[in-house]
């Protein structure tokens, strides 16, 4: 046996490539590094990982920007400092240096310094959202500086400053966050809102106030695409996989060039990116094929709101990629116990109850609701409201979606990411027994059923004593009396909760051990003891004593 076992491993490790695979995994791991290593292929090993890491660390895709080193500088002579970082790339003959000049002035003033010497806001197109960078500073002085004041100058409509009056300690070694800058490509319309300049002004008079200037360069166009080209709806029978061409219009003024197109992988589920040949290049205010999409629905379905991402020279682009159900989602609030069912439970013969429940839209297009039906005597349904939020936001506002006034909406468009709120009311009075009905919401993907039950049950619950006198009592001694309760029902009837009305702590109760939580049906059944403890109110102070012993 062990020969064979022996055999079988020497067989499965002689392989070069599992041999070179089992090296690097004992390298990197800090258990064995280079122990189990021949020693022999220990430098050739270490060679190949530093060059991976670096690869990893360095390699820069094209288009894109990306950290590939820190330079930190010390400052010990007071001084201007100039020196050059050479970078050396794969890049042929003259263009395989890149020289950073670097130039650095050291004072031995106090003042206030930025961590940074612009505010560089990088390539943004007239479409993105607003982006934002810290500002830190640094206090070299010898006492604390409360900063009053961080503005543009001049003024500028694009940039947003979000600032707090913070004060900066004497003495600190690291920046502090004093300010977050916003700088939003939309509303710079004029070139010379690409630039300026952030004024800090410090309360101390013999600090001179700190300009960091700023600067964005906005692309003023977008690439247009049909937004229906990337919605995909996934239907209840199987269905051939979708194919849709995918084309891109150049506003820009300049050609774009898409060098990669890729999805996240919660998309690669049911998406693939088919026929991109990198790179393509879009002349400006022109039209052109990129790719195809092809669309293939999996069971069970589930929505997906993702974006594909363009490499290209104007920075990123994301297109946005879904694939909805066009369900709603029903979810049943508090009492009923089940969130898929409208349960009223056990209902006197002259109970009216009501249930609320909402329907949460979570597919990436607005629904029409049609219409609401109820199935079954005695029941009814209205629309209470609609709102923005998820399940989680509807269960947050149970009391307040309860206490809802009827809105008189016969229809309902519900926005993506919205819920729909009703309340249905059960009258029992002429029911008995076991009931079932149901209510039907109606949009144009589905007939949405909820089933509703209750047992109707006929009789009445009376407690014994019909009034409850405790014996006289005083703080120390604790009274009580016994509690029943006597069902008039055919049915057993479940006993949820006993409490007081009052918020008298000194009145409280106690549930038997042997106690069942369902009433026996025409039967009296004792439930509980109801105390009353007088200590409980004035705790360490109810009586006034003198010590035994006067001095």
């Amino acid at each position: 046996m062990k020969t064979t076992v022996l055999d079988y491993l020497t067989e499965k490790y002689q392989d070069p490539k599992t041999d070179a695979l089992l090296d690097m995994a004992s390298l990197v791991d800090p258990r064995f590094k280079t122990e189990y290593i021949a020693s022999d292929k220990k430098g050739e090993v270490q060679a190949k990982a530093v060059s991976e890491l670096e690869s990893m660390l360095n390699e820069i895709p094209p288009f894109e920007t990306k950290g590939v080193m820190r330079a930190s500088f010390s400052s010990r002579d007071v001084d201007n400092h100039t020196a050059f970082i050479r970078i050396k790339t794969n890049a042929p003959n003259e263009e395989q240096f890149i020289i950073l000049p670097v130039e650095v002035e050291v004072t031995s003033a106090p003042g206030i310094y930025s961590s940074t010497e612009m505010l560089d806001f990088g390539t943004l197109r007239s479409q993105d959202r607003p982006k934002q960078l810290n500002l830190h500073l640094l206090n070299s002085g010898p006492k604390d500086v409360p900063i009053t004041s961080v503005r543009t100058t001049p003024s500028n409509e694009a940039v947003t400053v979000d600032f707090k009056a913070i004060t900066l300690k004497a003495g600190e070694s690291r920046y502090t966050k004093v300010a977050s800058i916003s700088f939003d490509a939309s509303k710079a319309r004029r070139p010379y809102q690409f630039s300026g300049k952030i004024t800090v002004k410090a309360k101390e008079k013999s600090y001179s106030k700190l300009e960091i200037p700023y600067q964005a360069e906005v692309l003023e166009g977008y690439l247009g695409f049909d937004h229906t080209a990337t919605l995909f709806h996934i239907r209840d029978s199987p269905v051939d996989p979708v194919d849709r061409p995918i084309f891109l219009t150049n506003t820009f003024n300049f050609a774009i060039r898409i060098h990669n197109v890729s999805l996240p992988e919660e998309a690669k589920t049911m998406f693939n990116v088919q026929n991109f040949s990198a790179p393509i290049l879009i002349p400006p205010h022109e039209s052109h094929y990129i790719f195809s999409l092809l669309f293939r629905p999996v069971r069970p379905s589930i929505h997906i709101d993702s974006n594909i991402l363009l490499i290209t020279n104007a920075s990123k682009f994301h297109l946005p990629v879904r694939a909805y159900t066009g369900f709603l989602e029903p979810l049943v609030l508090s009492p009923s116990l089940n969130e898929n069912l409208l349960d009223f439970g056990v209902r006197s013969a002259t109970d009216t109850s009501s249930i609320t429940f909402v329907v949460v839209n979570s597919n990436p297009i607005e629904l029409e609701i049609k219409s609401w039906l109820v199935t079954g005597d005695s029941l009814s349904m209205e629309l209470l409201k609609t709102e923005k939020g998820n399940r989680t936001a509807a269960l947050s506002r149970i009391r307040e979606l309860q206490n809802t006034s009827a809105s008189h909406h016969t229809t309902v468009i519900l926005a993506s990411g919205y819920y729909a709120a009703f309340r249905v009311t059960l009258v029992a009075k002429a029911l008995e027994g076991m009931y079932d009905g149901a209510i039907h919401i109606t949009t144009d993907y589905e007939i949405l059923t909820i089933p509703v039950k209750a047992l109707i049950a006929v009789g009445t619950l009376n407690s014994s004593p019909k009034h409850i006198v405790l014996p006289p009592s005083f703080p120390g001694k604790v009274v009580h009396q016994s509690f029943s309760i006597q069902s008039s029902f055919t049915q057993k009837v479940r006993l949820q909760q006993i409490r007081s009305l009052t918020e008298d702590v000194r009145f409280y109760y106690k549930r038997l051990r042997n106690n069942k939580d369902e009433l026996e049906p025409r039967r009296k059944s004792k439930v509980a003891n109801i105390y009353f403890d007088a200590s409980l109110h004035c705790g360490d102070h109810c009586y006034v004593g003198l010590p035994f012993v006067l001095k």
